[in-house]
């Protein structure tokens, strides 16, 4: 006899098949940023997709995915508003965050254990910390 599925179980459904969608949209825009055809733009839509993601994510609860989800989003920021062109590191850590992203939506679907973020969250603390400094030497320079 099937039990009659739960609110949460279905929220997490609706995110499954979202975050797919997303996360798919997400890598053909880092294949375009791989390109750079219009730098802004790729990323402007790269921060929306992610936006989308981590309020869907923070719907059910996945604090490592919003949190991942949010750290991206705000090198996403950095990168628009710098006056550089988008550094292969920071291009790099966007991939690398977009997979682990990848990684915990299979790992909820499959319900396994979710991989780690720290890793990824100090990458992205010191690359934004390091982001801002070059800003401040080039406004000084």
């Amino acid at each position: 006899m099937n039990q009659p599925r739960n609110e949460s179980e279905t929220l997490l459904d609706i995110f499954l098949e979202e975050a797919r969608d997303l996360l798919d949209a997400m890598s053909a825009l880092l294949q375009q940023g791989s390109l750079e055809l219009d730098p802004k733009q790729w990323i402007l839509d790269l921060k929306r997709d992610l936006h989308t993601f981590k309020g869907g994510a923070r719907m059910i609860n996945q604090t490592a995915l919003s949190t991942l989800a949010h750290a991206s989003e705000s090198l996403c920021d950095a990168m628009l508003s710098s006056d550089h062109p988008v550094q292969q590191g920071d291009y790099d850590l966007m991939c690398a965050s977009q997979d682990r992203m990848n990684k915990i939506v299979e790992c909820l679907n499959t319900k396994t254990d979710l991989p780690a973020i720290d890793d990824l969250l100090k990458a992205f603390n010191q690359g934004l910390a390091l982001s801002a400094e070059s800003d401040k030497s080039s406004v000084l320079s």
